[in-house]
């Protein structure tokens, strides 16, 4: 007996490493603005969370096998290490993605001349655009309305059935994995600013062949006006668009970054 409880206080240590690490590294939660306690005991909630499943998927041959003593005090110090980062990656995949909105909205900042009044965003530690503000928001209220929040537990859950805690897995599987999200990062930020860049394309297109006609007129500081304009109606009347197109991009890449599908 006091075997498997020593058994199911490592299980329960290497499963709260694994949310640690998601947590702190996860987009929202991660921030700046959020308190180390508050990030601590969102952990400590997710790992209760999941920790029923997992312990109901170990091996009952590894309790009964299992001994403490030194030698496997300094094998649960590495495993503990080794979830702390699986769970950093897990958490940067998120994040990684959610960068794609950033850079949507930037992009459309920049192209559509609306990128002028900045303001401090303390989640990324510097300066960012209104639109990209708002599209982060916006998406960030799809993935808990489309039910991607549930998703990702879902697939966080089916990880560790994949990867069970302590049992391994190759520093280039992750990497492979976090640049698969880098990739759908990019793009989910091009398919979100697609209808902006074409736009402006042609409003320049229109103003270049009008200034041959109308020389004396000062076209181009018209189109400044018109791009700014056209920019904040595409914004407004796409919104739904870009949630289909942010929620398409969200069901395949935690498809493929924990090998699950999800709904």
């Amino acid at each position: 007996m006091e075997l498997t409880s020593f058994f199911t206080l490592r299980l329960f240590l290497l499963t709260f490493a694994r949310c640690a690490g998601t947590v702190w590294f996860a987009p929202v939660f991660g921030g700046v603005e959020i308190s180390r306690l508050n990030k601590l005991t969102c952990a400590l909630l997710l790992s209760f969370l999941v920790f029923p499943s997992v312990a109901a998927g170990s091996d009952p041959s590894v309790s009964r096998a299992f001994v403490f003593n030194a030698g496997n005090c300094v094998l649960l110090a590495l495993s503990l290490s080794f979830e702390l980062l699986l769970g950093a990656g897990t958490g940067l995949f998120l994040k990684i993605f959610f960068q794609g909105v950033y850079l949507a909205g930037e992009t459309i900042s920049r192209i559509g001349g609306v990128s002028v009044a900045e303001s401090f965003d303390p989640s990324l530690g510097g300066e960012t655009t209104a639109p990209a503000s708002f599209l982060f928001w916006a998406m960030l209220a799809t993935f808990v309305a489309c039910g991607g929040f549930e998703a990702f537990l879902d697939g966080f859950l089916h990880y560790f059935s994949v990867v069970a805690p302590g049992a391994g897995l190759s520093p280039s599987e992750l990497v492979v994995n976090l640049t698969g999200a880098l990739s759908s990062a990019f793009v989910l930020g091009l398919r979100l600013s697609a209808p902006v860049i074409i736009a402006t394309a042609l409003v320049y297109l229109c103003v270049g062949m009008s200034g041959r006609l109308f020389s004396q007129l000062n076209l181009y500081a018209i189109s400044f006006n018109v791009n700014a304009i056209l920019t904040l109606v595409l914004l407004f009347l796409c919104i739904g668009v870009f949630c289909q197109v942010f929620q398409s991009e969200l069901a395949s890449v935690v498809e493929k970054f924990f090998g699950a599908r999800v709904a």
